[in-house]
């Protein structure tokens, strides 16, 4: 496919990978011993291209023990055709994030414009994700929307800003320490920055149910999916009914929330499921389908992704597979490599054979 995308990939202090440093190529496996640090070198790769952490992870967990910072490096061919150095740099306190093209320190923004790749990771947890708690399915979505849309990071930190203000002062009127009608400027913003947030989740879920009939034939008999997305909003409406909506319920639940100290809607506890039509009941397919077809879904799920990523960054995306031939029969590993045709790849594991790929030259990434 060309050049290599990635070169001379460097690690300082980035979990166990003290110093660290390899050569990769655009199709390659990652085949250490267990508890070599073949996760966190695809975590690394991840911080590299995203300029994020990974969905779970924070900036902390990122460093190796006892020590204040990390960084991760590497030369990434452009559109220009030419490789400059991008680092990223990680601080653990305050937890801080620093960018740099070739020495140069550099905005999140222009960094990712510079070298145009997406990196979009795959986890045995994700593999299990309609069988585990609504924070995992709802970390999916905002990574999607991360990846796609530069605008949705500042989004997704001011609605959390928000959350937590309010939150703080729930519990300072509890305590007695304000009146209730500090909260009215509060309520004002929370809706706000709610009201933004869920402009981009109707997103991703409307990509999502549009594409969801093509899983449909692949599935027991052909029993057709809907996704349930279960929320106290009118996810359904037009931005300025989310807006009322939640305005209303504010005002309406302000004692409840006073007498928890949380705030009790928003897209922090909105949850998703798939449900699967063949009776009046129509249960989760978590309940009424096999592992296997789950599966199905879940990859269905990540390859959409993928496709969601591409058309609205208008760039490449480098796929890292973390160890999941471990979770996949044939047929389903069969179903995602389909995805790996023209785009750059790292998969880690205990034995990957290079057969599995007769149509590209394979780099092993050496430990």
């Amino acid at each position: 496919m060309g050049e290599t995308l990635l070169r001379e990939v460097s690690l300082y202090q980035f979990k166990n990978h003290r110093d660290f440093r390899t050569d990769v190529g655009n199709a390659s496996l990652v085949l250490w011993p267990n508890g070599s640090g073949k996760s966190n070198f695809l975590e690394s790769l991840y911080v590299l291209i995203n300029g994020i952490v990974p969905p779970g992870r924070t900036i902390d967990q990122c460093v190796t023990d006892s020590e204040d910072s990390a960084f991760v490096r590497a030369c990434i061919l452009t559109d220009s055709g030419l490789a400059p150095e991008f680092t990223v740099s990680l601080a653990r306190s305050p937890a801080k994030i620093g960018f740099r093209i070739q020495g140069e320190t550099v905005t999140r923004q222009k960094y990712l414009q510079r070298h145009s790749l997406r990196a979009i990771l795959f986890t045995p947890i994700e593999m299990n994700m309609l069988y585990l708690g609504p924070a995992l399915r709802r970390d999916f979505l905002d990574e999607i929307l991360l990846l796609s849309h530069g605008e949705f990071l500042k989004i997704r930190r001011d609605y959390q800003s928000a959350l937590r203000s309010r939150n703080a002062l729930l519990k300072r009127i509890g305590e007695g320490k304000n009146p209730p009608s500090d909260l009215d400027a509060w309520d004002l913003l929370f809706v706000q920055k709610s009201k933004a947030y869920y402009s981009y989740r109707k997103r991703i879920l409307s990509a999502i149910s549009h594409q969801l009939p093509e899983i449909a034939p692949i599935v027991r008999d052909g029993l057709g999916l809907s996704l349930r997305y279960d929320t106290k909003v009118p996810i359904g409406g037009s931005d300025e009914d989310i807006a009322e909506c939640i305005r209303a319920y504010l005002a309406s639940h302000r004692e409840k929330d006073v007498l928890i100290g949380h705030t009790c809607i928003g897209p922090h506890l909105d949850n998703f499921s798939f449900v699967v039509e063949t009776s009046p009941s129509k249960p989760q397919s978590s309940e009424f389908l096999s592992r296997g077809e789950n599966k199905t879904i879940l990859l269905f799920l990540k390859i959409m992704g993928i496709g969601y990523v591409e058309r609205h960054s208008g760039c490449r995306a480098v796929l890292l597979l973390d160890d999941i031939a471990s979770e996949l029969d044939a047929s389903h590993f069969a179903h995602i490599a389909r995805s790996f045709d023209g785009r750059t790849f790292f998969m880690s594991g205990h034995r990957l054979p290079e057969r599995l790929f007769p149509a590209r030259e394979i780099h092993t990434v050496q430990f």
